[in-house]
């Protein structure tokens, strides 16, 4: 079967970016087919609904420090999207604390022998930086104990990263951290640590405002989803599988589904799939550009879900998990409260799990994983297994990319073919394999209607691409 389309614009894709856009060139006017994969839209911010149940893919909120962001939501989602306590935990060092960290609280969680290990590294690391000349190393590892020393990245560091990114932080490239391991940080840490123990000035804790939404996270994107259906000038086809696309002429010509092959002459495609599925190319001679986007890695998530017969657990809305004995790196609580998540005398635990496809964790069953998560979460909490009403697992293949040393290169090497094609756009979170939250992915996909819609889309992907992938946010 063949379906010309005369639209002027398709979405590959239904998360929140490929949503937003859609609705703002809709809005706008334009005609607009989205096709998404799943059969509910939403990507990675939508709420699954199972047996009269709500339950996020793992602990979602929403925080941003882009203020036209805030109010774009406040304005659209007015009566369900609430402002909500910042309510977080870490445990690390044998130890439950509140997170972000006051003044020095990192430090005074060690022992003497941790700290002054990781005092005299930390000190020895900033001399060689100041003092000699700076290594520039494409290793993540190598970079952190380069400017923060080897004890610190030994008991933070390597734990965390090893977890959620599920290899060795040595394969990880340093862009990384110069982008979310600011050194500033750690200067402001040992700023309020003197502060506070010297001069008795209290810290105050700077966390800003936090919103969720009533009925779950996945009613930001279903507010887009239930506004392009009532559009005469939208199409929406789940349940619907990109197979490839085809180039012609410098343009795609047809894109190939597992149910579908459109034709698209005359129509402008906007992708926000993963770059290894966009780039599956049916003409042998863009392999190249293909075997490219399959050398880039993501870190899948098994999101395990327990449904307890408790009112709550943890007392937190999420708690982080720097311990090496523990599989999970974060574990996220919905009560009965006023987001109706949960029915009264019930709460819902989340368990993120990053896990590598056909690893232990990925293949264990739900009941055996019942017993691991339960026997080393209660080194920290008590769960009696008795409480337990409900266990499922949700697996998310793309939950995030795992920045490999190169990953730039070979992300800056697929936009390069990206921009020689005349109608292919291409961004979001796994449309520029970057980590990117929902404020950001809003952003990308309001920056680039607007450019859109003012015939400069080449421009506006490419200013996308430095804002959000080589420069970081």
């Amino acid at each position: 079967m063949i379906e010309s389309v005369t639209k002027k614009v398709i979405v590959l894709g239904a998360g929140i970016t490929g949503l937003v856009t859609a609705w703002k060139l809709a809005k706008a006017g334009r005609s607009v087919l989205i096709i998404e994969k799943e059969d509910t839209p939403g990507g990675l911010a939508k709420t699954i609904l199972k047996d009269g149940g709500r339950y996020d893919q793992g602990a979602h909120n929403f925080f941003t420090r882009d203020q036209a962001i805030l109010e774009f939501y406040q304005e659209h989602l007015d009566g369900i999207f609430l402002n909500r306590q910042r309510n977080f935990r870490l445990y690390i060092f044998g130890k439950l604390v509140t997170f972000p960290f006051l003044g020095g609280e990192l430090f005074k969680l060690m022992s003497m022998k941790q700290l002054i290990r990781v005092g005299f590294s930390y000190l020895w690391a900033r001399f060689k930086v100041n003092f000699k000349k700076e290594t520039h190393t494409p290793h993540l590892d190598e970079w952190i104990i380069d400017r923060y020393g080897r004890g610190l990245y030994e008991v933070y560091f390597k734990p965390y990263l090893s977890k959620v990114q599920k290899c060795d932080p040595h394969q990880l490239s340093s862009a990384m951290g110069k982008k979310k391991i600011p050194l500033l940080s750690v200067r402001k840490i040992l700023k309020e640590t003197y502060k506070k123990n010297f001069h008795k000035i209290p810290v105050q804790q700077q966390t800003g405002k936090s919103y969720y939404c009533k009925g779950g996270y996945g009613e930001i994107p279903n507010f887009f989803y239930r506004e392009l259906l009532a559009m005469p000038n939208v199409e929406y086809h789940g349940s619907e599988s990109i197979r490839c696309l085809v180039i012609e002429y410098g343009r795609v010509e047809k894109i190939l589904t597992d149910k579908t092959e459109y034709d698209t002459a005359g129509t402008d495609v906007i992708s926000t799939l993963p770059l290894d599925q966009l780039c599956n190319f049916s003409d042998s001679k863009y392999q190249v550009v293909h075997e490219q986007a399959k050398r880039l890695e993501y870190v899948e998530m098994r999101f395990f879900v327990m449904k307890v017969k408790r009112p709550d657990v943890t007392g937190a809305w999420f708690v982080n998990f720097n311990d090496d004995r523990i599989p999970f790196y974060r574990v996220g609580e919905e009560v009965c409260n006023e987001f109706e998540m949960v029915e009264e005398g019930h709460s819902t635990l989340t368990f993120e799990l990053p896990v590598n496809k056909g690893d232990e964790l990925y293949s264990m069953s739900d009941e055996e994983l019942s017993k691991v998560i339960l026997s080393r979460f209660n080194l920290v909490f008590d769960l009696d297994a008795r409480d337990v009403e409900k266990i499922f697992s949700i697996y998310t293949p793309y939950a995030n990319p795992r920045l490999i040393v190169d990953y730039q290169n070979i992300v800056s090497g697929i936009f390069d073919f990206i921009f020689s094609l005349e109608n292919l756009y291409s961004f979001g979170r796994n449309g520029l394999f970057t980590y990117a939250n929902l404020d950001h992915c809003t952003r990308m996909a309001l920056d680039f209607s607007e450019k859109y819609l003012a015939g400069e889309a080449q421009n506006g992907n490419k200013e996308i691409l430095q804002k959000f992938f080589l420069s970081g946010f």
